[in-house]
């Protein structure tokens, strides 16, 4: 184990180290107060650096608490938000990708007590799964990043006593054609005027898509502060359904020509 911190500059030779470290029993410093250098570390550290070899940890221990370590961090980067950090790591630790079916169960399992509003397989299913990630054994999963993805639209739907009714009811309407990509919204809409449909942005949580006579036209829609904010209104809408009803009063689409959700290569069933 090192640092980034220089030895004193009267340490020329092996013996001036061995009587620091043995006799003295002396550690070099280790910083405190970094953001990059949890105390968790700092902590392994010390203890592997005891004087009494019986009491450090055996490698074996060691190696394990510097894996759980690492992979708490790398929850930490990829999940901004601290509750769905603590979701992660007490449901999943070690875990990168999780099987779909076992995700649900632990969903199942936080809202048991809200199970009249949840419905994990016609809204979770739809809102998580329409690109699927393969794992190993070939099945269905969700990923650190498509976790943060949905957290950042949606909220903190892995806490109990989230309303489920009032922020994932429109994944059940026929416009909202969920995460496929700019190309295949516009061959769903081509030879289609008038027709418009609702997914995933790229770049925004939503994107409006329509099919304006003679070309397919796309619209990013933010999420912000509970309301949604599309560039052409000078207005915030409290939700997309809002936000089609003013796009269709400027005629820019029929409310009664919603898109169909066809299947393009896989991206809907």
């Amino acid at each position: 184990m090192g640092t980034p911190f220089e030895p004193p500059q009267d340490f020329t030779t092996a013996e001036d180290y061995r009587l620091f470290i043995c006799d003295l029993q002396q550690r070099p410093p280790i910083p405190h107060g970094n953001i990059h250098w949890p105390e968790e570390l700092t902590d392994i550290i010390q203890r592997c650096w005891l004087h009494d070899p019986n009491a450090r940890p055996s490698m074996q221990v060691a190696t394990k608490i510097i894996r759980n370590l690492r992979f708490t961090l790398e929850v930490k980067t990829h999940l901004t938000n601290p509750k769905s950090q603590a979701f992660w790591l007490r449901h999943f630790p070690g875990e990168r990708q999780i099987e779909w079916k076992r995700f649900l169960r632990v969903m199942k399992y936080v809202h048991k007590s809200n199970q009249s509003s949840f419905q994990p397989e016609s809204w979770l299913q739809k809102v998580f799964c329409f690109n699927w990630v393969k794992n190993k054994y070939g099945s269905q999963s969700i990923g650190l990043k498509k976790f943060e993805e949905i957290n950042n639209i949606f909220g903190d739907f892995f806490v109990e006593g989230y309303s489920f009714d009032q922020r994932m009811s429109f994944v059940d309407k026929p416009w909202f054609h969920g995460d496929i990509p700019r190309e295949v919204s516009t061959a769903r809409l081509n030879g289609r005027p008038n027709y418009f449909l609702v997914r995933y942005g790229s770049k925004s949580p939503f994107t409006l898509s329509w099919n304006a006579g003679t070309q397919v036209l796309n619209c990013a829609i933010e999420y912000k502060h509970e309301h949604y904010v599309a560039p052409p209104f000078m207005q915030d809408f409290s939700s997309l359904q809002e936000v089609l009803q003013a796009a269709a009063k400027k005629n820019m689409f029929s409310l009664s020509k919603v898109c169909p959700t066809d299947t393009v290569n896989g991206y809907f069933q």
